[in-house]
């Protein structure tokens, strides 16, 4: 994991197999943890999607993950 992004290395990232993941999934499969995904949702860097509107829970499509590893590794 590298010290300044926080993101795993490309090697050890598990490929998307579904279309949707939870915060805990996502972080999971990122090698961050929860509390920093949230940050990087706040701060607009990853993209979450809210199905039941402003409330409830929020999940990260499998191209916002994809997304999101290919602007971070550049």
């Amino acid at each position: 994991m590298s010290s300044k992004t926080g993101t795993a290395k490309r090697s050890q990232i598990q490929p998307l197999d579904r279309l949707m993941y939870t915060r805990e999934e996502t972080a999971q499969r990122l090698g961050v943890s929860v509390r920093l995904l949230k940050r990087w949702q706040l701060d607009g860097k990853i993209h979450a999607t809210k199905p039941g509107g402003d409330k409830g829970q929020v999940f990260f499509t499998a191209d916002e993950i994809a997304r999101f590893l290919r602007d971070s590794t550049r």
